[in-house]
């Protein structure tokens, strides 16, 4: 997979804030992406927001799985289904990324662009090891299995974070663009001919 690089990089560059998550209190801990139940699991998702009561838990995306218990806690947030062009404008507010996938077959092979978009927002990340794709990116990525764990490293990535790391993050996908995926696939191309 590749990223919109420049999109999401430079969405930061842009003053402007979406009303609906302007004024979320900070620290912002945010998904975008589909709420599936196959990738979800809302009772984690639950628990982890219970651990951290003065974060506040943003999600953007359409849920296909009842997530009624958790839009009851007083710290999350859904926002729904965004166009592409206005998700780097909420990534931008989050805090903290996360990827709070459930371990199954369809997760571990699974290469999510939402970690490449995120990577390239600069922000921190919080996964669960749900895929093996994050071995390459064990480096900026906190991982953590139990409710217990992921909240501990929410906020260990919130209290790390730095111009440095958000650097370190960035490079890791700036040669992961669509134009640098569709540059390799032609040179394979004409390497065969």
């Amino acid at each position: 997979h590749g990223v919109d690089y420049e999109m999401f990089a430079t969405a930061e560059l842009a003053s402007d804030v979406p009303a609906d998550i302007a004024d979320i209190k900070k620290p912002v801990v945010g998904y975008f992406g589909a709420l599936d139940g196959h990738k979800l699991d809302t009772g984690f998702l639950e628990a982890v927001a219970d651990r951290l009561p003065d974060a506040s838990f943003v999600f953007i995306g359409k849920p296909s799985v009842d997530c009624s218990v958790l839009s009851t806690r007083k710290n999350v947030w859904m926002l729904g289904q965004k166009t592409y062009e206005e998700i780097p404008h909420y990534g931008k507010c989050f805090d903290v990324a996360i990827l709070p996938w459930r371990v199954n077959k369809w997760t571990e092979a699974a290469n999510p662009i939402k970690l490449k978009e995120y990577l390239a927002l600069g922000k921190p990340i919080v996964s669960t090891p749900a895929f093996t794709e994050l071995q390459e990116y064990d480096d900026v990525v906190y991982e953590a299995e139990t409710p217990e764990e992921f909240a501990e490293c929410i906020e260990k990535a919130y209290s790390e974070d730095s111009p440095d790391l958000v650097g370190k993050r960035r490079a890791k996908v700036s040669r992961a663009s669509w134009d640098s995926k569709a540059e390799l696939v032609l040179g394979e191309l004409f390497k065969q001919t």
